[in-house]
């Protein structure tokens, strides 16, 4: 029997922009029974050449990552919380491809560490899925679309 799509497993993008050339990138992600929603701003530039990136095939060894999320400011190149991760990467020779999420929320002085909400998971899918999300993504990062979504696809 196969799942409605409402119960499948996925990872959906949402990207709100601001004026600026810049806005917020809102992750859904639901996998093996667990699932969360995350958000970091980004370069819409940044996330179109990304998106565009995906198509590459296989992917490069040790996969694709974007993260977004509050920089370190000793240290601009690094990040000093992660809001969202997202890693694309090949697993096995069959043409499986893992996407890697993470997704947090925001951690302040006056809040206790763990209670901050966190998931991490791995969703399986495809390279044709991958292609087709690539697209969809690039085109939500030029603001031509409303939604990205990736659906699980194992090989078996």
């Amino acid at each position: 029997m196969e799942a409605r799509p409402e119960e499948s497993d996925f990872v959906s993008l949402e990207f709100v922009a601001d004026d600026d050339g810049t806005g917020q990138l809102r992750v859904s992600a639901r996998s093996n029974g667990y699932a969360g929603r995350g958000a970091a701003y980004f370069d819409a530039l940044r996330l179109a050449e990304f998106a565009a990136s995906l198509e590459a095939f296989p992917l490069p060894v040790g996969g694709l990552t974007l993260a977004g999320g509050f920089v370190n400011p000793n240290n601009a190149g690094e990040l000093e919380q992660e809001l969202v991760g997202l890693r694309f990467y090949g697993v096995g020779g069959r043409g499986q491809v893992g996407v890697g999420v993470h997704l947090s929320g925001e951690e302040w002085p006056h809040i206790r560490p763990e209670s901050v909400p966190a998931v991490r998971s791995e969703l399986l899918t495809t390279y044709e899925r991958l292609r087709m999300f690539s697209r969809d993504f690039f085109a939500v990062a030029r603001g031509d679309d409303v939604r990205a979504f990736l659906k699980q696809e194992v090989l078996l």
